[in-house]
């Protein structure tokens, strides 16, 4: 899909919708486990991927 569209959609649901409950937006990592016998190590690497999380309501 291009911006464009999602832009559009996501405007017209908020538009929708009676009040904005919760809003955030985090990037998606991949944990490496690089660990060896001395030691604990872990490496997160970003995946390019982002999730937006939009909770709303709407009295009906």
């Amino acid at each position: 899909m291009d911006k464009e569209t999602i832009k559009r959609i996501i405007n017209e649901f908020i538009d929708d919708v009676d009040e904005i409950v919760d809003f955030s937006i985090s990037d998606d990592y991949e944990e490496i486990d690089a660990s060896t016998l001395d030691e604990e190590v872990k490496i997160r690497k970003p995946t390019g991927l982002t999730n937006i999380f939009i909770q709303t309501y709407k009295e009906r």
